[in-house]
């Protein structure tokens, strides 16, 4: 894959196979050896996240999702980017790298964690109109496309952010290659996606510890489903 092709999409081999089988046990591995890196990756990304979590402790939920675009977006950026290099053997070198690649990564991060939040907080709205006695009687279908926008955008997004730590895309052009990915490996993208909710699930349950390691070892995992899945199945360029 090169970052910034003619036509953007590249071609995509449609009888190639990503055989992901090996997969697992490649990431486990990664996990293991990087594990110090992973960690100082995941302390820099948690310290972008301070400003949201201080926000909505002190029970101001507007200023803090009014915030998260401009600090967690960014951080996340970062984060994944860190995930890439390690999965490509490369050294993270200092916290100040952290910082270069949220300052590069801003935008694409800042856009990315804005579509988020509208997209939750649209299908939110709708189902407020669907549990409302009186609300209009196509608010179920509303809620329904809401929710399959919002289930589409994070089946996409789960390859997107990957490719922007991989290939320093901007967001357009890793939204619409990470369509391109999805399409061609729906399985592998289904599975990623559960693997992130699980996630989310597992960080709930047990009060919020598993954040010590757990968004790195995502982040690891998802740049390089993604880097395996497109070396399999030809270049998105």
């Amino acid at each position: 894959m090169t970052p910034g092709g003619a036509d953007g999409l590249g071609r995509l081999d449609p009888g190639a196979s990503a055989p992901i089988a090996p997969l697992g046990a490649t990431i486990v591995l990664q996990l293991w050896g990087s594990l110090p890196g992973l960690l100082g990756a995941n302390l820099v990304f948690l310290a972008w996240c301070v400003p949201y979590g201080l926000l909505a402790l002190l029970g101001l939920p507007a200023l803090a999702l009014a915030v998260a675009p401009l600090t967690v977006g960014p951080g996340l950026i970062a984060l994944v980017t860190a995930a890439a290099r390690l999965a490509r053997g490369e050294p993270l070198g200092a916290w100040s790298a952290g910082l270069r690649d949220a300052r590069a990564g801003f935008r694409t991060g800042a856009v990315f964690a804005t579509a988020l939040l509208l997209g939750w907080h649209a299908q939110l709205a709708a189902l407020r109109l669907v549990v409302d006695p009186h609300g209009a009687t196509g608010a179920v279908v509303m809620w329904a496309a809401q929710v399959a926008v919002l289930v589409l955008g994070a089946l996409v997004g789960v390859h997107a952010l990957a490719l922007v730590g991989l290939h320093g895309q901007g967001a357009l052009e890793a939204t619409r290659n990470a369509f391109v990915v999805a399409v061609r490996h729906p399985g592998p993208t289904v599975a990623m996606l559960g693997l992130v909710g699980a996630a989310g699930s597992l960080t709930w349950m047990l009060g919020g510890a598993p954040l010590v390691i757990l968004p790195a070892a995502l982040a690891l995992a998802l740049v390089s489903t993604t880097q395996h899945l497109v070396d399999g199945g030809g270049p998105v360029s």
